[in-house]
C-alpha cells in the first residue's frame, strides 16, 4: 500500500508495503537456507518444497511436505525453529523493536500497524510494550520448556530431551504445529503433563498480548487491593469466546469420537484428547488423534474451529474470535429487535461491525476460491466420481492453511507443484491477517465522497 504525503502528492511506502516486504524477506531467506545441502538429510530439496516449508514456518502454520524430524538435519530444524519464532512474534515486532533501539522514529504508517495492538502509541510506549512482549514470550516459552523437559528426560537422552523440549515449547506458544515426531503428539497421548503443557502454551499464544496486559493490570490491582480496573470489552470478548469454543469443541469431539477415533481409550485419556483437539484446531495444528480417522461431522467442526482461529495481536490465524463475537452480537441484537449492537453492556461501534463483516466475507471468498482452484490443478484430467471423496481433504487443507493451523487429512503430501503454490499463497494471506486486509481496503476506498445517495429499502429473506 502507498499513501500520499504532504501537499505535493508524493507517494511513499506505507505500513502495508513494510509488512509484506518484512514477511517476504524472511521467507526468502529461510528458503535459501533450507535449500543448502546441510539443511536436509538427503542433501537435496526442491525450490517449491523449500519455499513451502519456509512459508509454513514463518506463517506459523505447520503444514509440511517434508517430515521435520527425519528429512531435515539439525541445522535445517534450527532454521525452521528460528523462522517459527520470528513469524510467531511477528516480523513487524522485531523490525520495529530494533529500529527503535537504534533511535529511529517510527513513521506514521508504521505506527498504524500497531494502533490496534498497543494502547500507548508514543515511541516510549511502543518500545516498552515490545519489550514486555519479548519478556513475556521468553518467560512462557521458558516455563513450557522446563515442564516438557521433565517428561522428555525420562524417555530419551538428556541432549535430545533438551532440544525436543525447546523446539516444541516454541512451536506450541507460536501456534506453529511443527513437530519433530512423524505422528505429531499421538505417541504422547497418555501423558497428562505433556498434553496440559502443550494446551496451555497453545492457548496463551492464541490469546494475544493485549489480553495479557489487561488481565495483568486487573490481577495487580486485586493483589494490591486497589480499585479494580474494568477489563476491556476486547478482553471480555476474547476470553468468553475462547472458553465457549474450547468447551463446545471438546464436548462435541468427545461425543462424536468416543466410540470412533477414540475407541478403546480410557475416560481420562479420551477427555484429554478431546480438549487437545478442540484447542489445537483453532490455533496450533498438533494432534494426538489421526484426523483422517475422525467422522465427517468432527471434520466439519474442526474446519469451523480452524476458520475462526485465535485472537487479535496473537500468534494465531483465522478470522479471529473477536470477529466471530461481534457477528454473533449483531445476530443476537437483531433477533431481539434492537438497533444498537452491544456486548457486556457496551455499544459496539459501527466501524467495528463493518470490519468484522468484511473480514468474514473476504476469508470466505478466499477459502472458496482456493478450494476450487485446488480441485482444478489437482484433478484436471481425472473423472469427477473418482475425485469427489478428495474434495473434503482439499477443503480441509485450504481452511487449515488460511487459519495457519497445520492440521491435515493427509492431502499435503499429494499436492502437485501448482497446488503447493496455492497453499503457500493461502498461508501467507492468512498470516498477514484478514483484519489487516480489510483495513487496507478500507483506507484505500473508504474515504469520504462528500455526498450521499438517496436511501431505498431492499427486501431481505
Amino acid at each position: 500500500m502507498l499513501r500520499r504525503s504532504g501537499g505535493a502528492g508524493k507517494l511513499e511506502p506505507g505500513s502495508g508495503t513494510l509488512m509484506i516486504m518484512s514477511f517476504l524477506t524472511v521467507i526468502a531467506l529461510g528458503t535459501l537456507l533450507l535449500e543448502l545441502p546441510c539443511s536436509t538429510a538427503g542433501g537435496d530439496i526442491s525450490f517449491v518444497d523449500a519455499l513451502f516449508t519456509s512459508t509454513s514456518a514463518v506463517c506459523v502454520t505447520g503444514l509440511i511436505v517434508k517430515d521435520t524430524g527425519s528429512d531435515f538435519t539439525l541445522f535445517g530444524q534450527i532454521v525452521i525453529l528460528v523462522l517459527i519464532q520470528l513469524g510467531g512474534l511477528g516480523i513487524m515486532t522485531f523490525a520495529t523493536f530494533f529500529i527503535m533501539m537504534l533511535g529511529r522514529r517510527l513513521s506514521f504508517g508504521e505506527v498504524m500497524v500497531f494502533k490496534d495492538s498497543l494502547e500507548d502509541l508514543s515511541a516510549r510506549g511502543i518500545l516498552l510494550a515490545l519489550k514486555r512482549i519479548l519478556v513475556v514470550t521468553i518467560v512462557i516459552e521458558g516455563l513450557g520448556f522446563l515442564l516438557l523437559f521433565l517428561y522428555f528426560r525420562g524417555v530419551c537422552p538428556t541432549g535430545m530431551a533438551l532440544y525436543s523440549a525447546a523446539f516444541h515449547s516454541v512451536s506450541a506458544f507460536c501456534n506453529a504445529g511443527f513437530s519433530l515426531y512423524t505422528d505429531s503428539f499421538v505417541g504422547f497421548r497418555a501423558s497428562l503433563l505433556v498434553n496440559v503443557t502443550m494446551m496451555v502454551l497453545i492457548v496463551l499464544g492464541g490469546l494475544g498480548f493485549i489480553v495479557y496486559g489487561d488481565v495483568s493490570r486487573y490481577i495487580r490491582a486485586r493483589v494490591m487491593k486497589r480499585d479494580l480496573p474494568a477489563l476491556s470489552l476486547h478482553t471480555k470478548l476474547v476470553l468468553s469466546s475462547s472458553v465457549i469454543l474450547i468447551l463446545a469443541g471438546a464436548v462435541f469431539f468427545f461425543v462424536m469420537e468416543c466410540r470412533n477415533a477414540m475407541a478403546g481409550m480410557g475416560w481420562g485419556e479420551s477427555i484429554t484428547a478431546s480438549f487437545f483437539q478442540s484447542i489445537t484446531a483453532r490455533t496450533a495444528g498438533f494432534n494426538t488423534i489421526e484426523v483422517s480417522s475422525c467422522s465427517n461431522s468432527s471434520i466439519v467442526v474442526l474446519m469451523i474451529l480452524m476458520f475462526i482461529g485465535g485472537s487479535p495481536a496473537s500468534t494465531a490465524g483465522g478470522i479471529k474470535t473477536t470477529t466471530l463475537a461481534v457477528l454473533v452480537a449483531v445476530f443476537l441484537t437483531r433477533i431481539k429487535g434492537r438497533e444498537n449492537v452491544s456486548a457486556f453492556r457496551r455499544k459496539i461501534p459501527l466501524g467495528v461491525i463493518s470490519r468484522a463483516a468484511t473480514v468474514f466475507f473476504l476469508a470466505l471468498v478466499l477459502v472458496i476460491a482456493v478450494t476450487v482452484l485446488l480441485q482444478i490443478v489437482q484433478h484436471t484430467a481425472v473423472p469427477t466420481p473418482e475425485t469427489r471423496e478428495k474434495f473434503i481433504e482439499l477443503l480441509f487443507e485450504t481452511v487449515s492453511a488460511f487459519g495457519t493451523v497445520g492440521l491435515t487429512m493427509g492431502g499435503t503430501g499429494e499436492l502437485v507443484p501448482a497446488g503447493k503454490v496455492l497453499i503457500i499463497i493461502t498461508m501467507f494471506v492468512g498470516r498477514l491477517g484478514p483484519l489487516w486486509l480489510a483495513l487496507l481496503v478500507a483506507r484505500r476506498f473508504g474515504r469520504g465522497e462528500g455526498f450521499e445517495f438517496a436511501e431505498e429499502n431492499v427486501m431481505i429473506g
